[in-house]
């Protein structure tokens, strides 16, 4: 019986273990909450993505006429402009072959402090597509982000 005992504590430990390594507890439901509790399109109607935890929001918009895409940065609420110190951020379209890279450069907006900038616009051919695949990536600070989007056809 003492056996039985003290692998069950083991596996107590283990289990409590994982918990405490994956989160768990209580914060991993806040943070859940939390993203939830933002939309899932941008105030420009574009697709929303996420560099860090929360620590970005990224809206990606394309107008396909003009083989335009413009990119807002939003704080965590995906609401609020987030100014940064950058040039310029990449999109990469995976969703053509040979999948393409473009520069969006930075067209600060005018609430936008000056040598920030939280909107990105860049043109190409491969933006008239009205469906696309890849990922927009960034430096801020001196680290890097990135996230994926899909952009489908509006009905």
């Amino acid at each position: 019986m003492g056996l039985l005992y003290r692998w069950l504590g083991c596996v107590l430990v283990a289990v409590m273990i994982v918990c405490l390594v994956t989160g768990c507890g209580e914060g991993r439901r806040k943070n859940r909450r939390r993203h939830d509790a933002h939309p899932t399109r941008g105030p420009h109607d574009g697709v929303l993505l996420e560099w860090g935890d929360e620590e970005y929001h990224v809206e990606f918009t394309v107008d396909a006429a003009k083989k335009e895409a413009t990119v807002y940065l939003l704080d965590d609420t995906a609401e609020k402009s987030k100014p940064i110190e950058a040039e310029t951020i990449t999109l990469t379209i995976n969703s053509v072959s040979p999948p393409v890279e473009i520069q969006l450069k930075a067209h600060p907006q005018v609430d936008d402090p000056k040598g920030k900038a939280s909107r990105f616009i860049g043109s190409h051919d491969a933006l008239g597509n009205e469906e696309l695949k890849g990922e927009i990536s960034g430096m801020v600070a001196g680290k890097a982000y990135k996230d994926e989007f899909e952009l489908k056809k509006k009905k």
